[in-house]
Formats: structure tokens, C-alpha cells, sequence
């Protein structure tokens, strides 16, 4: 099962020139880039920080963002506060 934490929609977003440029940069169409911050959303707690870190590298800035999420939202879990790094 595929788990997919966020998507772009495909909209006129997405043609911006920025946008067009940013996946050109990372290589990989965005279903590919899809499936990485999947991959890592599913599998986060049994991969390692260097696995992680390949896979992020070859996302584009709107994929880092979703997996940057995704780790937030599981640590979030993991100590069972949202708020656990805030000053209060």
C-alpha cells in the first residue's frame, strides 16, 4: 500500500517557472518523488539517518517540505506533545 503524505494537485501552481525548474533540478518526475516521501512517511522509525537523507536529497523543495512534516508530525507522536520543543 502506498502511502502518499501530501500531493501538489497539478494546478497552475505547478507551471510556474520556479516550480518547472525545481523538478528539472531533482531529477525525478513527481509521481517518483511521490513515492519517496511515502516511502519515507511509512517507513520512518526502521530506517536509518543515512537512508533518510539519500532520499531526501533528491527531492525537490515542496517533497523536502512534506517529508519535514511527516518527521515533525512523528516526533510530535513519539513524545506525545505538539508542543515538546516549544519555550513555555
Amino acid at each position: 500500500m502506498r502511502t502518499t503524505l501530501g500531493g501538489t494537485g497539478g494546478g497552475e501552481a505547478d507551471r510556474t517557472p520556479r516550480r518547472i525548474e525545481e523538478r528539472m533540478a531533482s531529477g525525478l518526475s513527481q509521481d517518483e518523488q511521490d513515492d519517496i516521501v511515502g516511502r519515507i512517511g511509512a517507513n520512518i522509525e526502521t530506517m536509518d539517518d543515512e537512508e533518510i537523507d539519500a532520499l531526501y536529497d533528491q527531492l525537490d523543495a515542496e517533497h523536502r517540505s512534506q517529508v519535514d512534516d511527516s518527521i515533525r508530525e512523528f516526533a510530535d507522536n513519539a513524545v506525545g506533545d505538539e508542543h515538546w520543543d516549544s519555550d513555555r
